[in-house]
Protein backbone atom coordinates (compact mmCIF):
# COMPACT_ATOMS: atom_id res chain seq x y z
CA UNK A 1 0.00 0.00 0.00
CA UNK A 2 3.01 2.62 1.02
CA UNK A 3 4.83 1.65 -2.34
CA UNK A 4 1.76 2.65 -4.32
CA UNK A 5 1.05 5.87 -2.63
CA UNK A 6 4.51 6.70 -3.47
CA UNK A 7 4.58 5.83 -7.11
CA UNK A 8 1.29 8.13 -7.26
CA UNK A 9 3.37 10.53 -5.47
CA UNK A 10 5.97 10.29 -7.61
CA UNK A 11 4.39 10.31 -11.17
CA UNK A 12 2.30 13.27 -9.94
CA UNK A 13 5.87 15.17 -9.05
CA UNK A 14 6.83 13.99 -12.66
CA UNK A 15 3.72 15.35 -14.45
CA UNK A 16 4.02 18.63 -12.16
CA UNK A 17 7.64 18.98 -13.82
CA UNK A 18 6.61 18.03 -17.45
CA UNK A 19 3.98 20.70 -17.07
CA UNK A 20 6.01 23.51 -15.84
CA UNK A 21 8.71 23.12 -18.20
CA UNK A 22 6.31 22.71 -21.11
CA UNK A 23 4.76 26.25 -19.91
CA UNK A 24 8.55 27.77 -19.28
CA UNK A 25 9.21 26.81 -23.08
CA UNK A 26 5.95 27.98 -24.55
CA UNK A 27 6.81 31.33 -22.73
CA UNK A 28 10.09 31.20 -24.19
CA UNK A 29 8.97 30.71 -27.72
CA UNK A 30 6.26 33.35 -27.22
CA UNK A 31 8.60 36.03 -26.54
CA UNK A 32 11.19 34.75 -28.97
CA UNK A 33 8.58 35.21 -31.85
CA UNK A 34 6.16 37.41 -30.23
CA UNK A 35 3.34 37.42 -33.53
CA UNK A 36 2.77 33.70 -32.62
CA UNK A 37 0.31 35.44 -29.95
CA UNK A 38 -0.63 39.36 -30.66
CA UNK A 39 -1.13 40.78 -27.19
CA UNK A 40 -4.97 40.52 -27.40
CA UNK A 41 -7.15 37.51 -28.88
CA UNK A 42 -9.00 39.92 -31.12
CA UNK A 43 -6.95 42.22 -33.29
CA UNK A 44 -3.68 44.74 -33.13
CA UNK A 45 -5.91 47.67 -31.48
CA UNK A 46 -5.42 45.63 -27.68
CA UNK A 47 -3.01 45.08 -25.09
CA UNK A 48 -3.14 42.71 -21.67
CA UNK A 49 -4.45 44.79 -18.91
CA UNK A 50 -4.23 43.53 -15.22
CA UNK A 51 -8.14 43.67 -14.45
CA UNK A 52 -9.66 43.73 -17.98
CA UNK A 53 -7.50 40.78 -19.64
CA UNK A 54 -7.34 42.68 -22.39
CA UNK A 55 -7.93 46.62 -23.16
CA UNK A 56 -7.41 48.70 -25.95
CA UNK A 57 -3.86 50.63 -26.43
CA UNK A 58 -3.25 53.78 -25.06
CA UNK A 59 -2.33 57.01 -27.34
CA UNK A 60 -2.93 54.97 -30.47
CA UNK A 61 -4.42 56.00 -34.16
CA UNK A 62 -5.00 53.25 -36.82
CA UNK A 63 -7.38 52.37 -39.49
CA UNK A 64 -9.93 49.77 -38.37
CA UNK A 65 -11.45 47.64 -41.61
CA UNK A 66 -14.43 45.88 -42.16
CA UNK A 67 -16.25 44.14 -45.20
CA UNK A 68 -17.93 47.24 -45.81
CA UNK A 69 -16.31 50.43 -44.03
CA UNK A 70 -13.35 51.51 -42.61
CA UNK A 71 -12.72 54.02 -39.86
CA UNK A 72 -9.66 55.82 -38.38
CA UNK A 73 -9.74 54.75 -34.49
CA UNK A 74 -7.95 56.95 -31.92
CA UNK A 75 -7.68 56.16 -28.59
CA UNK A 76 -6.43 58.74 -25.29
CA UNK A 77 -3.88 57.85 -22.59
CA UNK A 78 -6.46 55.44 -20.82
CA UNK A 79 -7.20 54.02 -24.32
CA UNK A 80 -10.42 55.43 -24.39
CA UNK A 81 -12.06 56.76 -27.64
CA UNK A 82 -12.87 59.92 -25.84
CA UNK A 83 -10.97 63.76 -25.13
CA UNK A 84 -7.81 63.77 -23.74
CA UNK A 85 -7.28 63.05 -20.34
CA UNK A 86 -5.98 66.06 -19.17
CA UNK A 87 -8.93 67.89 -21.05
CA UNK A 88 -11.29 65.49 -19.34
CA UNK A 89 -10.38 66.44 -16.08
CA UNK A 90 -10.83 70.08 -16.51
CA UNK A 91 -14.42 69.36 -16.92
CA UNK A 92 -16.53 69.98 -13.84
CA UNK A 93 -18.50 66.51 -13.85
CA UNK A 94 -18.01 63.48 -15.85
CA UNK A 95 -20.91 60.83 -17.53
CA UNK A 96 -19.39 57.16 -18.53
CA UNK A 97 -20.93 55.00 -21.25
CA UNK A 98 -20.26 51.90 -20.93
CA UNK A 99 -21.46 48.82 -23.33
CA UNK A 100 -20.67 46.54 -26.15
CA UNK A 101 -19.52 47.02 -29.74
CA UNK A 102 -22.70 48.97 -30.59
CA UNK A 103 -21.66 51.71 -27.94
CA UNK A 104 -17.56 51.40 -28.49
CA UNK A 105 -18.31 52.31 -32.32
CA UNK A 106 -15.06 50.55 -34.13
CA UNK A 107 -17.04 51.14 -37.66
CA UNK A 108 -16.94 54.76 -37.28
CA UNK A 109 -14.34 57.38 -37.22
CA UNK A 110 -14.06 59.07 -33.79
CA UNK A 111 -15.85 62.53 -34.90
CA UNK A 112 -18.70 60.22 -36.15
CA UNK A 113 -18.38 58.71 -32.90
CA UNK A 114 -22.18 59.45 -31.13
CA UNK A 115 -20.40 60.27 -27.55
CA UNK A 116 -18.08 62.30 -29.45
CA UNK A 117 -20.99 64.61 -30.80
CA UNK A 118 -22.74 64.66 -27.56
CA UNK A 119 -19.47 65.35 -26.35
CA UNK A 120 -19.48 68.37 -28.93
CA UNK A 121 -22.95 69.39 -27.44
CA UNK A 122 -22.54 68.76 -23.51
CA UNK A 123 -19.11 70.47 -23.32
CA UNK A 124 -18.90 71.60 -19.82
CA UNK A 125 -19.37 67.35 -19.39
CA UNK A 126 -16.56 65.00 -19.81
CA UNK A 127 -18.05 62.44 -22.19
CA UNK A 128 -16.32 59.24 -21.54
CA UNK A 129 -16.93 55.79 -23.34
CA UNK A 130 -15.45 52.94 -21.73
CA UNK A 131 -17.37 50.80 -24.06
CA UNK A 132 -15.61 47.35 -24.88
CA UNK A 133 -16.23 45.01 -28.05
CA UNK A 134 -17.13 41.42 -27.77
CA UNK A 135 -18.52 42.00 -23.94
CA UNK A 136 -21.77 41.68 -21.91
CA UNK A 137 -23.41 43.19 -18.79
CA UNK A 138 -21.28 41.07 -16.59
CA UNK A 139 -18.43 42.35 -17.84
CA UNK A 140 -19.95 45.75 -18.09
CA UNK A 141 -19.58 45.79 -14.12
CA UNK A 142 -15.78 44.74 -14.38
CA UNK A 143 -15.22 47.85 -16.45
CA UNK A 144 -17.24 49.77 -14.12
CA UNK A 145 -15.06 48.89 -11.15
CA UNK A 146 -12.22 49.47 -13.10
CA UNK A 147 -12.39 53.09 -14.71
CA UNK A 148 -15.17 53.70 -11.51
CA UNK A 149 -13.01 52.90 -8.39
CA UNK A 150 -9.37 50.92 -9.49
CA UNK A 151 -8.23 53.36 -11.97
CA UNK A 152 -10.56 56.64 -11.37
CA UNK A 153 -11.16 58.10 -14.82
CA UNK A 154 -12.63 61.68 -13.11
CA UNK A 155 -13.59 62.47 -9.78
CA UNK A 156 -16.61 63.94 -10.08
CA UNK A 157 -18.78 61.02 -12.08
CA UNK A 158 -22.20 62.42 -11.96
CA UNK A 159 -23.75 60.04 -14.61
CA UNK A 160 -23.59 56.27 -15.98
CA UNK A 161 -25.38 54.86 -18.73
CA UNK A 162 -25.73 51.60 -19.30
CA UNK A 163 -26.11 50.50 -22.48
CA UNK A 164 -27.83 47.09 -23.01
CA UNK A 165 -27.89 45.91 -27.00
CA UNK A 166 -30.62 43.47 -27.37
CA UNK A 167 -29.56 41.45 -30.40
CA UNK A 168 -26.46 40.14 -28.09
CA UNK A 169 -26.42 40.74 -24.63
CA UNK A 170 -29.05 38.01 -23.38
CA UNK A 171 -26.54 35.51 -24.62
CA UNK A 172 -23.98 36.83 -23.32
CA UNK A 173 -25.28 36.73 -19.90
CA UNK A 174 -24.76 32.79 -20.19
CA UNK A 175 -20.85 33.50 -21.34
CA UNK A 176 -19.65 35.57 -18.61
CA UNK A 177 -19.17 34.80 -14.94
CA UNK A 178 -17.73 37.15 -12.21
CA UNK A 179 -14.51 37.25 -11.26
CA UNK A 180 -13.45 34.59 -7.88
CA UNK A 181 -10.80 36.16 -5.69
CA UNK A 182 -8.20 33.88 -7.65
CA UNK A 183 -9.23 34.87 -11.14
CA UNK A 184 -8.78 38.34 -9.70
CA UNK A 185 -5.09 37.31 -8.31
CA UNK A 186 -4.01 36.12 -11.18
CA UNK A 187 -5.27 38.53 -13.80
CA UNK A 188 -3.57 41.15 -11.67
CA UNK A 189 -0.43 39.51 -10.94
CA UNK A 190 0.11 37.27 -14.35
CA UNK A 191 -1.59 39.25 -16.86
CA UNK A 192 2.01 39.79 -18.21
CA UNK A 193 2.37 36.20 -19.05
CA UNK A 194 1.90 35.30 -22.71
CA UNK A 195 1.63 31.60 -21.94
CA UNK A 196 -2.09 32.52 -19.54
CA UNK A 197 -3.31 34.51 -22.61
CA UNK A 198 -2.63 32.06 -24.84
CA UNK A 199 -4.61 29.35 -22.10
CA UNK A 200 -7.04 31.54 -21.85
CA UNK A 201 -7.91 31.55 -25.48
CA UNK A 202 -7.71 27.96 -25.70
CA UNK A 203 -10.28 27.90 -22.82
CA UNK A 204 -12.60 30.13 -24.81
CA UNK A 205 -12.68 28.32 -27.72
CA UNK A 206 -13.43 24.97 -26.16
CA UNK A 207 -16.26 26.48 -23.89
CA UNK A 208 -17.81 28.11 -26.95
CA UNK A 209 -17.64 25.00 -29.44
CA UNK A 210 -19.39 23.25 -26.54
CA UNK A 211 -21.61 25.67 -26.25
CA UNK A 212 -22.18 26.12 -30.10
CA UNK A 213 -22.78 22.08 -29.93
CA UNK A 214 -24.96 21.84 -27.14
CA UNK A 215 -27.10 24.85 -29.02
CA UNK A 216 -27.28 22.76 -32.43
CA UNK A 217 -28.37 19.20 -30.38
CA UNK A 218 -30.38 20.65 -27.14
CA UNK A 219 -31.71 23.50 -28.20
CA UNK A 220 -34.52 24.61 -30.30
CA UNK A 221 -33.36 28.23 -30.89
CA UNK A 222 -32.36 30.06 -34.11
CA UNK A 223 -30.70 33.51 -34.03
CA UNK A 224 -30.53 34.37 -37.39
CA UNK A 225 -28.06 37.16 -39.18
CA UNK A 226 -29.06 40.42 -38.24
CA UNK A 227 -27.42 41.37 -41.92
CA UNK A 228 -30.50 39.33 -43.60
CA UNK A 229 -33.84 40.69 -43.26
CA UNK A 230 -36.69 38.34 -41.89
CA UNK A 231 -39.87 37.78 -43.47
CA UNK A 232 -42.94 39.90 -43.13
CA UNK A 233 -44.55 36.73 -42.28
CA UNK A 234 -42.75 36.27 -39.09
CA UNK A 235 -43.18 39.58 -38.16
CA UNK A 236 -46.93 39.66 -37.87
CA UNK A 237 -48.23 36.69 -37.16
CA UNK A 238 -48.78 35.60 -33.43
CA UNK A 239 -46.57 33.46 -31.81
CA UNK A 240 -47.21 30.22 -31.39
CA UNK A 241 -45.21 26.72 -29.91
CA UNK A 242 -43.70 25.91 -33.58
CA UNK A 243 -43.29 29.75 -34.74
CA UNK A 244 -41.27 30.07 -31.48
CA UNK A 245 -38.38 27.53 -33.19
CA UNK A 246 -37.48 30.33 -35.45
CA UNK A 247 -36.85 33.02 -32.52
CA UNK A 248 -34.37 33.78 -30.28
CA UNK A 249 -34.78 32.43 -26.59
CA UNK A 250 -35.34 35.98 -25.49
CA UNK A 251 -38.05 36.78 -27.32
CA UNK A 252 -40.93 34.66 -25.28
CA UNK A 253 -41.54 33.06 -21.76
CA UNK A 254 -38.94 30.12 -21.37
CA UNK A 255 -36.79 28.62 -18.47
CA UNK A 256 -33.65 29.89 -20.27
CA UNK A 257 -35.25 33.58 -21.23
CA UNK A 258 -36.32 33.06 -17.07
CA UNK A 259 -32.89 32.24 -16.30
CA UNK A 260 -31.50 35.24 -18.08
CA UNK A 261 -34.12 37.59 -16.43
CA UNK A 262 -32.32 36.78 -13.25
CA UNK A 263 -29.14 36.72 -14.18
CA UNK A 264 -29.72 40.63 -15.78
CA UNK A 265 -31.53 41.63 -12.30
CA UNK A 266 -28.57 40.35 -10.09
CA UNK A 267 -26.39 42.17 -12.78
CA UNK A 268 -27.67 45.59 -12.61
CA UNK A 269 -28.59 45.53 -8.77
CA UNK A 270 -24.73 45.07 -8.40
CA UNK A 271 -24.46 47.91 -11.14
CA UNK A 272 -26.54 50.34 -9.23
CA UNK A 273 -24.89 49.24 -5.37
CA UNK A 274 -21.74 50.47 -7.49
CA UNK A 275 -23.25 53.59 -8.42
CA UNK A 276 -24.65 53.89 -5.35
CA UNK A 277 -21.52 54.21 -3.54
CA UNK A 278 -20.29 56.83 -5.17
CA UNK A 279 -23.32 58.59 -5.57
CA UNK A 280 -23.76 58.60 -9.15
CA UNK A 281 -27.20 57.97 -11.20
CA UNK A 282 -27.51 54.95 -13.12
CA UNK A 283 -29.48 54.85 -16.04
CA UNK A 284 -30.20 51.88 -18.31
CA UNK A 285 -30.47 52.66 -22.24
CA UNK A 286 -31.64 49.74 -24.59
CA UNK A 287 -30.41 49.34 -27.83
CA UNK A 288 -32.44 47.42 -30.94
CA UNK A 289 -30.98 45.16 -33.44
CA UNK A 290 -31.54 45.44 -37.03
CA UNK A 291 -34.10 42.46 -37.11
CA UNK A 292 -35.74 44.39 -33.98
CA UNK A 293 -36.07 47.63 -35.59
CA UNK A 294 -37.60 45.34 -38.74
CA UNK A 295 -39.81 43.77 -36.74
CA UNK A 296 -41.30 46.99 -35.10
CA UNK A 297 -42.46 47.86 -31.54
CA UNK A 298 -45.78 45.16 -31.61
CA UNK A 299 -43.31 42.00 -32.15
CA UNK A 300 -42.74 39.77 -29.66
CA UNK A 301 -38.34 39.83 -30.55
CA UNK A 302 -39.22 43.71 -29.15
CA UNK A 303 -41.51 43.23 -27.20
CA UNK A 304 -40.62 40.64 -24.65
CA UNK A 305 -36.87 41.55 -23.97
CA UNK A 306 -38.05 45.09 -23.74
CA UNK A 307 -40.49 44.36 -20.63
CA UNK A 308 -37.81 42.41 -18.88
CA UNK A 309 -35.29 45.21 -19.10
CA UNK A 310 -37.87 47.76 -18.15
CA UNK A 311 -39.65 45.51 -15.28
CA UNK A 312 -35.55 45.45 -13.10
CA UNK A 313 -35.46 48.89 -14.03
CA UNK A 314 -38.23 49.90 -12.41
CA UNK A 315 -38.08 47.51 -9.83
CA UNK A 316 -34.69 49.23 -8.76
CA UNK A 317 -36.09 52.65 -9.30
CA UNK A 318 -33.45 53.16 -12.34
CA UNK A 319 -33.87 55.41 -15.05
CA UNK A 320 -34.93 53.99 -18.22
CA UNK A 321 -34.08 55.35 -21.74
CA UNK A 322 -35.97 53.05 -24.25
CA UNK A 323 -33.40 53.82 -26.92
CA UNK A 324 -35.00 51.36 -28.92
CA UNK A 325 -38.33 52.27 -29.17
CA UNK A 326 -37.65 55.46 -30.05
CA UNK A 327 -35.21 53.76 -32.93
CA UNK A 328 -38.20 52.23 -34.35
CA UNK A 329 -40.33 54.89 -34.04
CA UNK A 330 -37.94 57.09 -35.85
CA UNK A 331 -37.95 54.18 -38.88
CA UNK A 332 -41.56 53.96 -38.95
CA UNK A 333 -41.76 57.77 -39.29
CA UNK A 334 -38.83 58.60 -42.08
CA UNK A 335 -39.99 55.16 -43.67
CA UNK A 336 -36.30 54.23 -43.61
CA UNK A 337 -34.98 51.16 -45.87
CA UNK A 338 -33.46 48.44 -44.62
CA UNK A 339 -31.27 47.95 -42.77
CA UNK A 340 -31.49 51.67 -41.60
CA UNK A 341 -28.93 52.79 -39.00
CA UNK A 342 -26.53 49.88 -39.87
CA UNK A 343 -24.32 48.71 -42.23
CA UNK A 344 -25.21 46.59 -45.32
CA UNK A 345 -22.42 43.79 -43.52
CA UNK A 346 -22.68 44.64 -40.26
CA UNK A 347 -25.38 44.98 -37.66
CA UNK A 348 -23.51 48.07 -36.21
CA UNK A 349 -24.55 51.44 -36.37
CA UNK A 350 -23.22 54.02 -39.59
CA UNK A 351 -22.39 57.06 -39.08
CA UNK A 352 -26.20 58.00 -39.30
CA UNK A 353 -26.77 55.87 -36.74
CA UNK A 354 -24.70 57.29 -34.43
CA UNK A 355 -26.10 60.79 -35.17
CA UNK A 356 -29.45 59.53 -34.41
CA UNK A 357 -28.68 58.02 -31.22
CA UNK A 358 -26.64 61.10 -30.26
CA UNK A 359 -29.77 63.35 -31.07
CA UNK A 360 -32.17 60.97 -29.31
CA UNK A 361 -30.09 60.55 -25.72
CA UNK A 362 -29.84 64.44 -26.23
CA UNK A 363 -33.34 64.95 -26.22
CA UNK A 364 -33.92 62.49 -23.16
CA UNK A 365 -31.06 64.34 -21.10
CA UNK A 366 -32.60 67.54 -22.02
CA UNK A 367 -36.38 66.60 -20.92
CA UNK A 368 -34.92 64.70 -17.85
CA UNK A 369 -33.14 67.76 -16.74
CA UNK A 370 -35.67 70.65 -17.09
Amino acid sequence: MKSKIQRIAFYSKLITLNLCVALLLCEIVLRIFPTLLPESSQDNIMKFHPRLSVWYRPNLTTRYTGECFESTLSFNEMGLRSLPVPELLKKKEAWLFVGDSMTIGLQVDNRHLFTNLLQTYFNDIAIINIAKSGCGPIFYNKILQNFLITERIHPNVTKIFYFVYMGNDFDNLFEEEEDTKLKSFIKRYFYRVRTYHLLRIIYFQLRYRIMDLNKSLFQKDKVESDARPITSKSINSPINNEQQENLPFYAYHNQKSEQARTILDTTLYNAKMMADMYRVELIVVSLPSVKQVQAGKHHALYTYPISLLEGISKKYNLRFYNIALKMITYKEQHHLAYPYFSFDCDGHFNTVGHEILSNLIRELIQRNEE
